[in-house]
């Protein structure tokens, strides 16, 4: 029997109370007029500040485009404070970058006008700062003052898909993860400065939203969720190659989200939607609850001590 802990999804806004086997509703936080929808990335950083990331333009965020001499709808990052009200630089939508010049974190210059970047997830990374995913981009953004550290721009020459990325993952080394939405894009390792690109699976599955890496930087877990499953890729150590053949776990579950615990470590996933219902996989039944976030000990995964 394996044991599991349920989530509810508005309880992701109280991230340090995940020891807790049961939950009573608290409130919406912050309350629906300022928390929109869409969102796309949730990431919580050491001072308790809140960073909300929504796939589309969020109401009225615009930036004026000196091209143009109109206004452009842009994405930006709201941060809330743990009292509910916004922090002081946000929202985000141009950043100062700390090497000179500023950057419109959620739009671009396509050369005629200007585009949105749509919001695709967050992480923290070792240094309690913020890698964000917007369209193919990815920042590095310092926590406390909104500030841009590092950007890279992923493009088809490092083969991926031009359509997006998924949520990036990081390791206790500060090392960077990424793929693309679409399936059979490769896998990409950056080190925490978002320098020096490695290929570290050359080709993913299927469709996903996010990724995960251990904190040891051997094991990276793949939610393709319309393989039904949870894929792993593992190496004996850093000095080693990934196995280009993946383990299948978690079999039945459609992960469309994934992240570690800060503090317990556990694994958690979403079982599915009603875009993506559960408990799919072939010839396996399972009993899965759409709509639900589970932990699991990522150590015992696929293992007879599953839990």
């Amino acid at each position: 029997m394996k044991r599991v802990t349920i989530l509810s999804l508005a309880m992701l806004f109280a991230p340090a109370l995940l020891f807790a086997q049961n939950w009573d509703f608290d409130s919406i936080w912050p309350d629906s007029a300022t928390a929109g929808g869409h969102i796309h990335g949730l990431a919580v950083t050491s001072d308790g500040n809140v960073w909300v990331q929504h796939y589309y333009p969020f109401q009225g965020d615009s930036v004026y485009v000196e091209q143009t001499g109109d206004s452009a709808r842009v994405n930006a990052l709201y941060v809330y404070k743990p009292d509910g009200t916004e922090a002081s630089f946000s929202p985000l939508n141009i950043i100062n970058m700390k090497g000179g010049g500023q950057d419109t974190v959620g739009g671009f210059w396509n050369g005629t006008a200007l585009e949105y970047r749509s919001g695709r997830g967050l992480e923290v990374n070792a240094d309690g700062n913020v890698v964000a995913a917007f369209g193919n981009t990815l920042f590095i953004i310092d926590s406390a003052t909104g500030e841009g550290i590092a950007k890279v721009e992923n493009t088809v020459d490092d083969g991926l898909d031009h359509r997006g990325l998924v949520k990036p993952a990081v390791d206790a080394d500060g090392n960077i993860y990424v793929t693309g939405v679409f399936p059979d894009d490769p896998l990409i390792k950056y080190d925490k400065d978002l320098k020096n690109p490695t290929v570290v699976v050359d080709t993913t599955g299927n469709f996903s939203r996010g990724i995960e890496v251990s904190p040891d930087g051997n094991t990276i877990y793949f939610a393709g969720y319309p393989d039904h499953a949870l894929t792993i890729y593992t190496r004996p150590s850093p000095f080693d190659p990934f196995d280009q053949t993946p383990d299948t776990v978690l079999k039945g579950m459609q992960i469309e989200s994934i992240d570690f615990h800060p503090i317990t470590k556990y694994l958690w996933v979403s079982a599915g939607s009603p875009d993506n219902p559960p408990n799919l996989f072939p010839d396996v039944e399972t009993h899965y609850t759409q709509h639900t976030w589970y932990a699991f000990d990522y150590a015992t995964l696929g293992t007879d001590d599953e839990e």
